[in-house]
């Protein structure tokens, strides 16, 4: 119980973590956006004033004044530098400078370029090229002269320029109330999707369990037929006994296997953290496989080829790697009638490696190839009772399959028999 509320509890964070980030994500564009949005009208409004400074120069130029008298006429601050600049690019007066003369061609500054094309320009933050200086530079262009107001960077312009920081108060609460909206509708998705995967997960419970009691009552059923057979036939000659006996050995050996593969399907879809997580070498798992094969009697037995060297190392856990090979192996030497297994790296790279499990048997129809990963799905019932497949061990692949990150799929091969194409994670 603790393990499934663990889950559910994931799930809903899982849920709740991306509103919050979505939310987190809305909040920080709209203070961008608004912030940059300040400083653009900040800049704008300064602007604007030093444009009136200098069209009142220009205006005083016009009508006869010298560029030093004009600029003299108009109130300004001592840190104020005005520049009145020809369209040829040259400094005809600069209250920083008693030599304006001296100083280099002024077309290229950004915001003299601009109020040649424009009429007026701005620029928020430059150096000056002359006294090394941060400035705001603000030009205005009437068509004959360029006059150009800046304003040293400092405590005052710091000032000016500072953003109105009161709609963040606006932007907390809004982020607080979203942060509310997030939990409320990442808790009704959880909630709607966990009774959607209860109900479903009830429902795959239920087929198992009746497929499982299914399953169990054939070799229950025949186990007791053939003791109730011996106990209640007093005059049953020993041969029928042993023989009775033997197929009854024959019956819990299947029960048995059954029960086994029942635990690791359940282990692979409720309890996948019990299962180790190391460096496996397929060659050894690939060398039992081979030992396995060769103590079978001579007409079960199959030859099995391989490619798979000490350098085919994958990570997950050793023994549910040996039961995709164990089941797959069981599976061509049960039903294929092949006499060959090949197991093949069929490519390999920094992340997983693809492995063919094939063999030269008669194979299956189209029909069958996308149902026999499907618990207790059988290709001929008849056939699969009487050799003692559980129905379990193809679904148990590629659940161990999907458990190493993998995938799989069953094909015809080429030539005849059946061919599986899966890979792992490295």
């Amino acid at each position: 119980m603790a393990i499934h509320s663990n889950h559910k509890n994931k799930g809903f964070l899982d849920i709740f973590f991306v509103m919050l980030l979505f939310s987190l994500a809305v909040s920080v564009v709209f203070v961008s956006f608004q912030y940059r949005r300040e400083k653009e009208f900040k800049a704008e409004k300064l602007n604007a004033q030093l444009q009136v400074v200098n069209e009142d120069i220009l205006l005083g130029i016009a009508s006869g004044l010298s560029p030093k008298e004009s600029v003299e006429s108009i109130p300004h601050s001592d840190s104020l530098r005005i520049s009145v600049i020809d369209t040829l690019g040259n400094v005809i007066y600069d209250t920083y400078s008693d030599r304006p003369d001296t100083l280099s061609d002024h077309r290229s500054r950004p915001e003299i370029a601009e109020a040649l094309k424009k009429g007026n320009a701005h620029t928020v933050s430059r150096l000056s090229e002359t006294g090394g200086v941060l400035f705001f530079y603000s030009a205005t262009y009437d068509g004959r002269l360029i006059v150009r107001s800046a304003i040293p960077h400092g405590i005052s312009l710091t000032q000016f320029m500072k953003v109105d920081d009161s709609f963040l108060y606006f932007i907390s609460i809004v982020t607080l109330l979203m942060f509310a909206v997030s939990f409320v509708i990442a808790r009704m998705i959880d909630r709607s999707v966990t009774y959607k995967g209860e109900r479903e997960k009830q429902d795959l419970k239920r087929e198992l369990t009746d497929n499982i009691n299914h399953e169990l009552k054939t070799p229950v059923s025949a186990i007791k037929a053939y003791l109730e057979t011996i106990i209640t036939v007093p005059d049953i000659n020993k041969a029928t006994v042993l023989n009775f006996v033997g197929k009854a050995y024959e019956q819990t050996e299947r029960l048995n296997k059954l029960l086994q593969d029942i635990s690791t399907i359940t282990r692979l879809d409720e309890a996948g953290w019990m299962f180790k997580h190391e460096r496996v070498c397929l060659k050894e798992i690939i060398d039992e496989i081979r030992e396995y094969i060769d103590v079978l009697p001579p007409e079960k037995r199959m030859e099995l080829h391989t490619n798979i060297t000490e350098n085919t190392v994958v990570t997950g856990d050793p023994t549910l790697l040996y039961s995709i090979f164990r089941n797959l192996s069981e599976n061509a030497l049960a039903y294929s009638s092949g006499t060959d297994i090949y197991v093949n790296v069929e490519s390999e790279n920094k992340n997983e490696i693809e492995i063919s499990f094939a063999d030269n048997g008669v194979g299956i129809d189209e029909e069958h190839l996308e149902k026999i990963f499907y618990r207790f799905y059988r290709v001929d019932k008849g056939r699969s009772r009487k050799v003692g497949g559980t129905g379990l061990g193809l679904a148990i692949v590629k659940n161990a399959v999907l458990y190493h990150k993998g995938k799989i799929k069953a094909r015809q091969r080429r030539g005849g028999g059946l061919e599986f194409i899966f890979t792992l994670a490295k």
